[in-house]
């Protein structure tokens, strides 16, 4: 997300407060949900380019393997894009 500045929710880094619409936080966890991911590390803000575009990005585990989501919302907080990168795959 080159370009995007990072925005940490509020109690993540000191007295920052930003915060997501309901309709981001309910869509990013249902898509966890639906694609049966595991989140590790759990979502500590978000990207924003300052055209109104927001991003939230996240390490999603599915049994040995990992990939990185970005999620990407438009001015009325609908997701326009999904990207799928940085892929792992872990030996048990």
């Amino acid at each position: 997300m080159k370009d995007w500045t990072f925005k940490p929710f509020p109690g993540r880094s000191g007295n920052i407060t930003n915060t997501l619409d309901k309709a981001i936080v309910e869509d990013y966890q249902g898509f966890i949900k639906k694609h049966g991911l595991s989140v590790t590390f759990a979502v500590t803000g978000y990207f924003e380019d300052g055209k109104g575009h927001l991003g939230v990005k996240f390490e999603g585990f599915a049994g040995n393997e990992s990939w990185d989501y970005a999620l990407i919302y438009d001015n009325r907080n609908k997701r326009v894009k999904t990207v799928k990168f940085n892929h792992h795959r872990y030996m048990c």
